[in-house]
């Protein structure tokens, strides 16, 4: 009985967890946005999500490793997890994307919440001897309730939003680099 118990247990966790950072995994995520959204309409609150999008994984996977990258992603999700609040919920969508349900958040706390993520980034970012810089852009949409918007739109307009970021952080980047090949 205690292995099969433990076996159950395993096989709930491979279900709903990602299994590098331990935090819900897509599907899940998507079942506690819609769950969220019922909520919100139903109590009349808002809520926000945050899309997050890692920084150069991929510059990271292909110069230093894997290893590197997947200690990348555990120290972002490290990151916001720290910053958040309890009834906050976390989700790897996959590869370096992440989504924060944010319940009862208007977009001014949830960037709030964002600004204290990023400063903790650069916090960590001075640590002597880091092999990487931890980066991510970002896209918060606020739920209003009674919208009618459906959980693809949110997602969509916040994974928009999000790359639009990307490409200032990108444009700021290579301005960066041709400015040190200047000198």
């Amino acid at each position: 009985i205690t292995k099969q118990k433990e076996l159950e247990k395993k096989l709930e966790k491979y279900a709903t967890k990602d299994e590098l950072t331990g935090v819900y995994n897509r599907r899940v995520s998507f079942e506690c946005l819609e769950q969220q959204l019922k909520s919100s309409d139903r109590n009349k609150i808002n809520f926000s999500i945050i899309f997050v999008d890692v920084n150069n994984l991929k510059r990271v996977n292909d110069t230093l490793g894997h290893n590197y990258g997947d200690s990348l992603i555990r120290d972002v999700c490290s990151i916001i997890s720290d910053e958040v609040r309890e009834s906050d919920i976390i989700a790897r969508l996959g590869g370096d994307e992440f989504l924060v349900i944010l319940p009862n958040c208007k977009a001014e706390e949830a960037e709030e919440i964002w600004g204290r993520i990023v400063r903790k980034a650069e916090e960590i970012n001075c640590v002597n001897g880091r092999e990487y810089r931890i980066s991510a852009s970002h896209g918060i949409y606020e739920y209003i309730t009674g919208s009618g918007i459906t959980i693809d739109e949110i997602i969509e307009e916040a994974d928009r939003r999000m790359y639009s970021e990307k490409k200032i952080i990108k444009a700021r980047e290579e301005a960066a680099e041709e400015l040190c090949i200047l000198r």
